[in-house]
């Protein structure tokens, strides 16, 4: 079976009208939703990355799009900076404060804030197109309704709690991802995000799948696509961007079939 791997450099909205309808299994969709939605098969899966303060709103927004809301994963992730800024540059450049009042206020209030609490999480909504039958029919005439049960680094059962960073704690035995195989051979620093995306497609698609990738970027669902066996078809309009997709995937496509045999997979620029 040869698995088509597809990236085209339209725009997100362009390569979303031109899918045909009830195609794929799993969508990495952050925009157009109504797309999303029209493109995906009964039972299919729409993962979007947010951030915590349009959580929200992008649930909102998926569920006018008419999908149902399963989970919310929280990709835990320490090391993120804090995005709170103080309060000194802004009494120096206070125009509606005399230099008097600047000097209380560097005194009472310099130490204090913004109201941005450093976020160590990502939320990636699992969003769900409903199914007309039930799950289980869904999954034997669509293949998709139903996950595999994935486990961590530690061989614990997966959660909607997950990390990609080793802090050698009892953190890590509940939550840590699974490294990738050949992750290294492919790229020279391990890279989070490729690891993350490879865990999410193992556990809500099976072999032959089809992912649908609206913002391709570097490229990371990609090459955990053509790791796992599945479909692939994408779009990155930035052509800077897309070349180095494209060449990353050949890397892991030439790895992958290193192991398996000649031609598993058939890259279609």
């Amino acid at each position: 079976m040869v698995e088509a791997v597809q990236l085209d450099s339209k725009t997100c909205k362009e390569f979303l009208e031109d899918l045909p309808e009830k195609h794929a299994h799993l969508v990495f969709g952050n925009t157009d939703f109504i797309e999303v939605f029209r493109t995906l098969k009964e039972g299919g899966l729409c993962l979007t990355f947010s951030t915590t303060r349009k959580l929200y709103k992008t649930c909102r927004d998926l569920e006018e799009a008419g999908f149902v809301i399963r989970d919310v994963i929280a990709w835990v992730n320490p090391g993120v900076p804090s995005s709170s800024f103080g309060m000194t540059h802004l009494i120096t450049r206070s125009q509606g404060l005399s230099e008097l009042e600047k000097d209380r206020a560097m005194q009472d209030i310099a130490k204090l804030r913004t109201m941005r609490l450093r976020s160590c999480y990502v939320p990636i909504v699992l969003a769900q197109r409903p199914t007309s039958k039930t799950l289980v029919m869904s999954q034997i005439e669509n293949g998709c309704g139903l996950m595999n049960p994935t486990r961590v680094a530690s061989g614990a059962l997966s959660s909607n709690c997950v990390t990609t960073d080793f802090t050698d704690t009892l953190y890590d035995q509940a939550f840590l991802v699974k490294s990738v195989p050949n992750s290294r051979l492919m790229d020279a620093q391990p890279d989070p995000m490729y690891r993350i995306m490879h865990h999410l497609i193992e556990t809500f698609t099976q072999p032959g799948g089809v992912i649908v990738d609206p913002q391709a970027g570097d490229g990371a669902v990609m090459c955990a696509a053509i790791n796992l066996g599945r479909g692939y078809a994408g779009t990155e309009d930035n052509l800077e961007r897309r070349a180095a997709a494209l060449e990353r995937a050949a890397r892991c496509a030439s790895i992958k079939n290193a192991e398996s045999k000649p031609d598993s997979f058939r890259m279609a620029l």
